[in-house]
């Protein structure tokens, strides 16, 4: 029977990726320990294990290593040779999840979260914690958790915030919520002029408004002086010559309303201002 040629040609592929297979499973023999890790139940997420006398619970199950936390809500990364399998149970304070306080605007969070995901419950109040919304509301979504009592409190911190900002950087403003008063520094920001150390304060007063969750996407260019001219000592002195054969008052050159005014104009001409 007639066989296409593209047909054929599929057939040696998969011919040839079946043989190269077989030579890797035979030459790469898995381990005891991991094929256990796999096959049995004894490393899954809400087993415990112990490791130095110590009671851990698996809380997340990699590639090959397990993420285990214990009851003062440590998280440790460890491979399932070093750790024995307990029948104990893990003890954990009322008012903490995995150990860990629960903020009272997080505990619907916590309960409408997928638990099968504990480390995401983890880094979600750890992130509430240190007050970087954007990692939690981040984390939080891929959980499908309820944030309706997170977000009317971060808009809160958000509005706290920014009106801080606005007063450092002499922003009077009339708005009603966080994204109008920045709105407002934006525009006073824009129109003042600030050195490089009032950049770098700017800067990290958005950081902090960003890290609130705030979209505060600006770019801070840095203002560069433009090159002053350079001349010399001759070229200088035709300079001076030349002004003062225009318009040089009794006593001052370079028609300089003061000695002051004066030595200024002579350090700019120098390029020295």
């Amino acid at each position: 029977m007639a066989i296409r040629f593209s047909e054929f040609n599929n057939k040696l592929l998969n011919s040839t990726h079946r043989h190269i297979s077989k030579v890797l499973c035979n030459q790469i023999a898995p381990s005891a320990a991991r094929e256990q890790f796999f096959s049995t139940d004894a490393f899954s997420i809400g087993k415990i294990v112990e490791h130095n006398k110590n009671s851990w619970e698996i809380v997340d199950k990699r590639s090959n290593y397990v993420v285990l936390c214990n009851e003062q809500g440590e998280l440790k990364k460890m491979f399932p040779d070093v750790l024995t399998p307990s029948e104990k149970q893990m003890h954990y304070k009322e008012g903490t999840y995995k150990g860990i306080p629960i903020p009272e605007n997080m505990v619907s969070l916590v309960e409408s979260a997928d638990t099968k995901d504990p480390v995401a419950i983890i880094k979600c109040i750890r992130a509430y914690g240190t007050k970087d919304y954007e990692t939690l509301f981040s984390v939080a979504k891929t959980l499908g958790a309820d944030m309706t009592n997170l977000e009317e409190s971060t808009k809160q911190e958000q509005m706290q915030a920014a009106l801080i900002v606005a007063s450092a950087v002499g922003c009077k403003t009339t708005a009603k919520n966080a994204e109008g008063v920045f709105a407002d520094i934006k525009k006073k920001a824009e129109k003042t002029k600030m050195s490089a150390d009032q950049k770098k304060i700017y800067s990290d007063m958005l950081g902090m408004l960003k890290k609130l969750g705030m979209n505060v996407d600006v770019e801070i260019t840095e203002e560069v002086d433009p090159p002053q001219e350079k001349i010399g000592y001759a070229e200088l002195k035709d300079k001076i010559s030349n002004r003062q054969k225009l318009a040089a008052r009794p006593g001052h050159s370079l028609v300089a309303s003061n000695e002051i005014h004066r030595h200024q104009l002579v350090r700019k001409l120098q390029g020295l201002d």
